[in-house]
């Protein structure tokens, strides 16, 4: 899953509760007052997303963090100094496994195209420099114009990609101990989002529990997967083993089960027994 899409769903309706029910993300180019948000084909360009037919300046004005010239909030950006200033202890996130996430980053970024073992060389440590802000390329996004043909890096943002993220790990942890207001888990992502709901309230819908804007595997990801071997990515890694420990840490004083969920998300099928 677009695991950044899906959880927005959650954001948008808690930041506003006068959406339509259903609203969620894609949005496709319905700009009319229809709660039909669904895409035909899977398509992504950029007249399918959300804040097409809900204007961040109508619905949600100086509520999300955006960056000067881009008023998209789900975009892809490390936390620079200025921004943690600015939202530390307001930052949510949604982590997931390393290797898996960056299969899908293979997938959907590469087109599945190449070596994985070069993309993960490529893009190792990503979470912990875009949480350090670390002043970097968006290295998944450069691998296949950069690096795809060749083991040369020769380049400054190649470089970058390529340099260990050893460095920025204590700066990535420390932020992820002390500035994240909520942390998720995507391979627990009904129950983060329920996590979500017993943390700070807001209805729980079931528009926040689809699949929003589902990736191409162009190579079966368990495939993937066994070529990662060996090659894990240990900065990562440890950010995520962080994050999992904050997780389970809320979970417990929550007090979020199964049972909790169904009383939380009623409509929800997931929790339904």
């Amino acid at each position: 899953m677009k695991c950044g899409s899906t959880f927005g769903a959650t954001l948008a309706h808690f930041a506003n509760s006068s959406l339509p029910k259903g609203a969620h993300m894609p949005s496709c180019n319905h700009l009319d007052a229809s709660e039909e948000d669904a895409c035909p084909g899977g398509n992504q360009g950029p007249y399918e997303f959300f804040l097409h037919k809900y204007p961040e300046a109508t619905w949600f004005h100086q509520v999300f963090w955006t960056k000067s010239g881009d008023p998209d909030p789900g975009n892809h950006r490390r936390i620079d100094d200025s921004d943690w200033s600015r939202f530390e202890g307001s930052f949510v996130g949604m982590f997931r496994q390393p290797e898996s996430r960056m299969v899908s980053a293979f997938n959907h970024m590469a087109n599945g195209e190449g070596d994985i073992l070069r993309f993960a060389k490529y893009t190792r440590g990503t979470v912990t420099k875009m949480l350090s802000g670390y002043h970097g390329p968006q290295c998944s996004f450069e691998y296949t114009p950069l690096y795809l043909k060749s083991d040369e890096c020769s380049t400054v943002n190649c470089y970058k990609c390529v340099v260990s993220a050893e460095t920025e790990l204590p700066a990535a942890l420390r932020r992820l101990q002390t500035g994240f207001a909520f942390v998720g888990i995507t391979e627990y992502f009904s129950l983060s989002i329920c996590l979500f709901h017993a943390m700070f309230g807001g209805q729980c819908l079931p528009a926040e529990f689809a699949n929003m804007r589902k990736g191409v595997e162009k190579i079966d990801p368990a495939v993937l997967m066994e070529e990662l071997k060996g090659n894990e990515d240990v900065y990562d890694g440890a950010v995520y083993d962080e994050a999992t420990r904050i997780f389970w840490s809320n979970i417990q004083k929550y007090n979020v089960s199964t049972e909790r969920c169904a009383q939380l998300c009623p409509d929800v099928d997931t929790f339904k027994r």
